[in-house]
């Protein structure tokens, strides 16, 4: 709910001329909000309804309520400015576009305030057959995450800061739920050894290597001003990074299949959804960073 009041006393930046290509247009119509109560959480249809995923006190609904009818048009500006940032910032939405398809093009964006970001919010998005919800919320598909900030419309390095702490964090996530799901002590001891060391070693050179390129290139890169000798120094560093997460990802899907084969279960979900996060990563940086760049030093455009 805090995220949601939040977002009901904030400016959203207004976004330039942007016309949605018929895949986004399905999206939009499709996007569900996700936002939660004290012991649940709960979606905003694309009517505006509120549907419940469990559990929630009468004085909850009623103040989501209240928020949504005073607010629907700043909601309904949020989803276009969500699809805007998704379109020119990640290339999450085209790397599902076949699960999404498949659903009818439902998505379910869940909003998380950054903190000490006031305006930043991490967005968690999954998507399912609508006809599921909500009693079968919890068969929703996880397709990724991305980072948004409500006052402004460019990202700062492409967004590597938010990128590179959110990796962290997924680390030590894995960690801690390997620690709670993963039963038996010498099965945990193989996958750090042979899977975790080697993931914190190489997102240490991530970081590290994000940490200089917002050091040493300029925050916002504009191409139609830059050097084409600035901009291919720019792009071999990004695509550094992209070798790195490449290098991540072949970790992390060997993990996951051992995990698969093994039967750890309960465990495998994390490394799945980390696997996707790196994959969508991987992506971007190739798409919208690299592939931009390239574009602009080369001088050409389809």
């Amino acid at each position: 709910m805090q995220s949601l009041e939040a977002i009901s006393n904030q400016q959203i930046i207004k976004i330039p001329r942007f016309t949605e290509d018929y895949f986004q247009t399905e999206l939009l119509k499709g996007l569900y909000l996700e936002f939660f109560f004290s012991e649940s959480r709960f979606l905003i249809d694309p009517d505006f309804n509120i549907l419940e995923t469990g559990p929630a006190r009468m004085e909850e609904r009623e103040k989501a309520e209240s928020l949504i009818h005073s607010h629907r048009k700043k909601l309904e500006q949020l989803k276009h400015y969500i699809i805007y940032q998704l379109a020119l910032y990640s290339s999450l939405l085209e790397s599902n576009s076949y699960y999404i398809s498949l659903n009818n093009h439902t998505v379910i964006c869940r909003l998380l305030a950054i903190p000490d970001h006031p305006a930043d919010y991490e967005l968690k998005l999954y998507t399912i057959e609508e006809k599921d919800l909500p009693d079968n919320y919890k068969d929703k598909i996880y397709i990724g995450r991305d980072f948004i900030s409500l006052d402004k419309l460019d990202r700062d390095h492409f967004g590597l800061k938010h990128i590179r702490n959110s990796l962290k964090e997924q680390e030590s996530k894995i960690q801690e739920r390997f620690e709670k799901f993963v039963i038996r002590p010498e099965e945990l001891e193989y996958l750090q050894q042979e899977y975790l060391n080697e993931i914190h070693e190489l997102l240490n050179d991530f970081y590290d290597l994000a940490e200089t390129i917002m050091e040493s290139t300029p925050v916002l890169i504009r191409t139609a001003s830059s050097k084409p000798d600035e901009l291919t120094r720019i792009n071999r560093q990004y695509r550094e990074l992209k070798h790195i997460l490449i290098e991540l990802e072949d970790t992390v899907r060997e993990m996951e299949s051992y995990m698969f084969e093994q039967v750890i279960s309960k465990a495998v979900r994390y490394a799945t959804k980390f696997k996707k996060d790196l994959t969508n990563y991987i992506n971007y940086l190739m798409l919208k960073v690299n592939g931009r760049i390239s574009d602009a030093v080369n001088g050409t455009h389809i």
